[in-house]
């Protein structure tokens, strides 16, 4: 009896009906928060890239929103309304811009970056935080070569210009590659950012219509024979449709600063032509009985035949790269001389390692591979030379970028 009157005395309320049903909703109220914070503590960060899924855990520059997911494990993660108790943070600055997405079930916040470099977004619940870093690149690079990787480069094939002859050795280092041919939406940031420098200048009047280097007065790009125009340079976002189509009226000099730009460099002929038909001698990507139309827009197969295609539709090859064969011509990092391979030979200088190109030669030109849109199939095979004055530019020649590793 003393007892019950103890307990009375200490929680009087317990046996009304009003309070006991506060009672129970006090403890759903405390089991929910406890379940809320179960949840924080089992969050984990997705991020996912949009059109270019990086191999090595970089986010592409490439201009489309990344949707940034914070997702939870647990089942009981079921459309909680924690948008006022969560925090977001992006380089220690609050995100706004985060909602919910019920089929996700899932935040997502659009990720559009601009700025290279090193990022870190993080979540934050009371106690309990996540948090994740990437690595923002202006274009994504593909593992091409290791160390000492050895190939014939040239061919003896029959229809062969004298100027791929003879099949000579050579030693490459390790190198990247471009995954994609260099597009509008990548050199117009690159434009935008070396305009704000003043490394960049336009230029109009009687001079070719384009963008100028103050470096040495060089013509970049050329604005007749591009798909960017003027205006797109005073405004802040380039807009579709032309946005992932290869850039194209650039000159030698507009791609060797864009590569520079970033700390990357154009490929030597011997690394593009490796990059194109690695350890093989196919003259075309077709070892496995596809057509070269499947790899390639070229005059054979292209649809307005006009301008280059959009970047990545077709198959790529080994090692991973797209529109390597045909769309735009590219530039390669070399002089050009036409019997050099045959020269070099005579003098017994191979094999050699990393060439680039003739020591002394014209200096004004400079080597494109690959073939175009307009090209026929021949211009397209992995050995075909052609050659381009520095300063000059085509609607019909880009480029793509490497790195050594």
């Amino acid at each position: 009896m003393e007892k019950k009157k103890r307990h009375l005395r200490i929680c009087p309320w317990a046996h009304y009906p009003f309070f006991t049903w506060l009672a129970i909703l006090l403890i759903i109220s405390c089991d929910k928060e406890k379940t809320l914070l179960q949840t924080a503590r089992e969050v984990e960060l997705k991020i996912t890239f949009g059109r270019n899924l990086a191999k090595d855990g970089k986010l592409v520059r490439n201009g489309i929103p990344v949707e940034i997911k914070v997702m939870a494990n647990s089942p009981e993660f079921d459309d909680p309304d924690v948008t006022g108790i969560v925090n977001w943070e992006l380089e220690n600055s609050r995100l706004d811009t985060v909602f919910y997405h019920p089929a996700l079930r899932s935040y997502v916040y659009l990720y559009q970056g601009v700025d290279i470099g090193r990022r870190r977004i993080t979540i934050n619940l009371d106690n309990y935080s996540a948090a994740m870093e990437f690595e923002v690149s202006p274009v994504e690079l593909v593992f091409v070569s290791a160390a000492g990787d050895t190939f014939m480069m040239g061919t003896n094939r029959a229809g062969s210009n004298p100027h791929e002859r003879p099949p000579h050795p050579v030693i490459l280092g390790p190198y990247e590659m471009s995954k994609y041919e260099i597009t509008n939406l990548e050199y117009f940031y690159f434009l935008k950012e070396a305009i704000a420098q003043d490394s960049i200048y336009f230029m109009g009047g009687n001079a070719i219509v384009g963008y100028y280097s103050r470096f040495n007065e060089q013509l970049c790009l050329d604005l007749s024979e591009s798909l960017i125009r003027k205006e797109d340079l005073e405004s802040d976002i380039f807009e579709p449709p032309f946005a992932n189509h290869p850039v194209t009226g650039v000159t030698w000099w507009g791609a060797y600063l864009f590569a520079r730009h970033y700390g990357l460099r154009l490929p030597t002929e011997a690394e593009w032509e490796y990059a194109c038909k690695r350890k093989t001698m196919n003259a075309f990507p077709n070892d496995d009985g596809a057509s070269l139309s499947d790899y390639a827009w070229y005059w054979d197969h292209c649809n307005s035949c006009d301008k280059p295609e959009e970047i990545g539709q077709l198959r790529q090859t080994d090692p991973g790269l797209y529109d390597i064969h045909g769309n735009v011509w590219e530039w390669c990092f070399d002089q050009y001389k036409d019997n050099f391979y045959a020269d070099t030979l005579t003098y017994g200088r191979w094999p050699r390692v990393n060439p680039i190109g003739p020591d002394t030669t014209n200096i004004f030109q400079r080597v494109i591979r690959g073939g175009g849109f307009s090209s026929n199939a021949n211009a397209c095979r992995s050995t075909y030379r052609d050659k381009l004055w520095h300063n000059a530019a085509r609607d019909d020649i880009g480029f793509r970028v490497a790195k050594a590793l």
